[in-house]
């Protein structure tokens, strides 16, 4: 990690960005600060190189940088037959210097529309937005919009795992609007 991003990653400390810890490290931290006899596995790669590993999920959340890397996780995700829940987040500068912040929770399951489908990951999305990342600035006060999405995309999970509440709806798509604070489903057409 370091002082640029610490802001927007949950549970870091000063001390971690002048050491340069792996963000990985920093989760496993977290997770073991709740649940001290958790079994933790960290791997500090791209999710590339670690396919073997995630494989083996039973879920895979993806929070990635770009549509082309969700387009990648989520295909990995339907040949193993895992189901996929991507959290994505977007700032954007408006004309009159002012910024809109938006995203979408979804639920991606084998068997049912992927990404593409719901014109979610387009080429042409891949194309603009290699053009326009980092336009906001080098540190966008994105936390509380991330831990929206993240918290929603958690619910998401814990209804594949547990009885507490099925849905029969394949894919799941909610969209966030974090100027006015309205997460809504949104319609499948």
């Amino acid at each position: 990690i370091e002082e640029s991003n610490r802001h927007r990653f949950v549970g870091s400390e000063p001390e971690d960005a002048r050491i340069g810890m792996a963000k990985v490290d920093i989760a496993r931290r977290q997770n073991l600060r709740g649940n001290p006899s958790a079994n933790v596995k960290t791997i500090k790669a791209r999710w590339q190189e670690a396919a073997d590993a995630l494989a083996d999920c039973d879920i895979i959340f993806g929070a990635v940088d770009s549509f082309a890397q969700r387009d990648e996780l989520e295909r990995f995700c339907r040949r193993h037959l895992i189901p996929y829940i991507d959290i994505g987040m977007v700032v954007t500068k408006l004309d009159d210097g002012e910024f809109a912040i938006s995203g979408q929770v979804v639920q991606s399951l084998p068997g049912g529309h992927c990404l593409r489908c719901c014109n979610i990951v387009t080429d042409e999305r891949i194309a603009e937005e290699a053009d326009q990342y980092g336009a906001v600035g080098p540190q966008p006060q994105v936390i509380w919009p991330n831990g929206v999405l993240a918290s929603t995309g958690v619910g998401f999970g814990i209804a594949l795992l547990t009885p507490w509440f099925r849905s029969t709806k394949k894919l799941r798509w909610l969209v966030y609007d974090g100027n006015s604070g309205v997460l809504a489903e949104r319609a499948i057409v």
